[in-house]
């Protein structure tokens, strides 16, 4: 289906009178924040701006169960009461083709938040930048769909399908209670776009990734006994230093096509955070490694 010159111009000037308000918009998001875990205000925001845009509201917090036992569903212990999804949805005829527009409104945490030279909630504007944390991944993409929506139905474009705005939670930590969650519920369409920030880039096919924790015990011991301990930190670097060489081995023999031309490199082995001992005059005794690993489709 081709779109008219004209309409195509209407929409494009509607969309450059609207950018103070997209911008605004999306500095009121990147202030409130939402790192994963920790999503119900910002989410109450999104609700609001439904509302005020004419959607039909839903607020639709996963259940564990329901969910818990699907081959897509990575386990994040973190509890999902007061986590709720949010759509906001404009009905359409029954023989229009429908449409989500997803996006996730969690964030990863800002820490260390002194290496920041702006503000990580302040949403500061410099030489045409917004700087925040989720001003890109991906509050910006929430807006944009946002706003792409709206323009249409402030100029009186009114998309015959059915659409969808779906602000979800916990992408970064897997998408189980987010979109997988709203899929099994039955929130599907004809189509999908999710605005991730890609460079600009159309992306078609994702890795697939799973998380890992490696465990690894010592022998406690005091400070001024250390030669009778075990450190489990020295331990653990061998391990990172082994995970390290496997990463990149698989970077290098593990490829997929569509993979290579999104980010290029089709996958990545990394280790996200590292735990051990509490206190400096006693040699740890244990400690923990938290992973995340991608894979190609067939493995």
């Amino acid at each position: 289906m081709s779109i008219d010159d004209s309409v195509k111009k209407k929409i494009m000037e509607g969309v450059d009178q609207r950018r103070e308000e997209l911008i605004h918009v999306l500095s009121s998001l990147v202030k409130i924040p939402s790192v994963v875990g920790n999503e119900g205000k910002a989410q109450k925001a999104v609700s609001q701006l439904y509302k005020g845009a004419g959607l039909r509201i839903v607020r639709f917090q996963a259940d564990h169960e329901k969910i818990k036992d699907h081959e897509a569903f990575i386990e994040s212990n973190l509890p999902m009461r007061n986590r709720p999804n949010i759509m906001g949805i404009k009905p359409g005829e029954k023989n229009g083709r429908s449409l989500i527009l997803n996006g996730h409104i969690d964030v990863v945490s800002p820490e260390p938040v002194d290496q920041w030279t702006h503000a990580p909630w302040g949403a500061e504007i410099v030489e045409g930048k917004l700087y925040g944390r989720g001003s890109a991944d991906m509050k910006g993409g929430l807006v944009a769909n946002y706003m792409a929506l709206k323009t249409l139905l402030d100029l009186g474009l009114n998309p015959r399908g059915k659409v969808i705005l779906q602000s979800v939670i916990e992408e970064e930590a897997g998408g189980g209670p987010g979109t997988l969650a709203c899929l099994l519920a039955g929130y599907t369409a004809d189509g999908l776009v999710i605005t991730e920030p890609h460079s600009l880039k159309i992306t078609v096919a994702m890795a697939g990734v799973h998380s890992f924790r490696v465990k690894v015990r010592g022998k406690t011991a005091h400070a001024g006994l250390a030669h009778q301990g075990v450190n489990a930190i020295g331990k653990t670097y061998k391990i990172y230093q082994a995970l390290a060489a496997l990463d990149e081995k698989r970077g290098a023999e593990v490829r997929f096509d569509l993979f290579e031309k999104g980010s290029g490199r089709s996958t990545h082995l990394n280790v996200g955070t590292l735990k051990a001992g509490d206190w400096a005059s006693t040699v740890p005794g244990s400690a923990e490694l938290d992973c995340r690993i991608s894979f190609v489709p067939g493995e």
